[in-house]
């Protein structure tokens, strides 16, 4: 469960730092046998976004709560990503990115998608870890919840 996961990397205050984020997501969702994340990893600037989307308290930590909160994201955004043609080849391109934040509600322009793969993707293509960061910054910006049912 999330909260056996989050037991075994917060700090003594049991919450969880920038530093400790990298460390869980890379260990626990990048080695995820049931998702081809693309041999990246995800940076500690990556970690440090997340953490400041998800960190209701703005306290540069996420405590339990909203650490589960980022759990239920990451399921979603692995479900998505394993279903929109992430699987074959650890990328997803335009038209698989296009696939999957439709899959996921948001109604985005051709330009939005571009922006999003200029600004996330590699080479027109995108890793699980970019998709990741993506998928929570959009989630933030539009201000809507990615559905709980994918």
């Amino acid at each position: 469960t999330y909260e056996d996961i989050f037991a075994q990397y917060c700090n003594e205050t049991s919450e969880i730092e920038a530093s400790q984020l990298q460390k869980l997501l890379n260990e626990v969702v990048l080695n995820d046998q049931s998702i081809n994340a693309g041999g990246g990893e995800i940076s500690l600037d990556a970690c440090r976004g997340i953490l400041l989307l998800m960190d209701l308290n703005v306290n540069g930590r996420l405590n339990q709560q909203e650490f589960g909160r980022l759990w239920k994201r990451l399921n979603i955004c692995k479900n998505l990503f394993r279903e929109n043609g992430g699987n074959r080849s650890g990328r997803l391109d335009l038209t698989d990115l296009q696939d999957a934040v439709q899959a996921a509600g948001f109604a985005v322009s051709g330009e939005m998608l571009n922006l999003m793969v200029l600004r996330y993707g590699d080479f027109g293509r995108m890793s699980f870890p970019n998709f990741l960061c993506c998928m929570i910054r959009l989630e933030t910006v539009t201000s809507k919840s990615v559905p709980d049912v994918l």
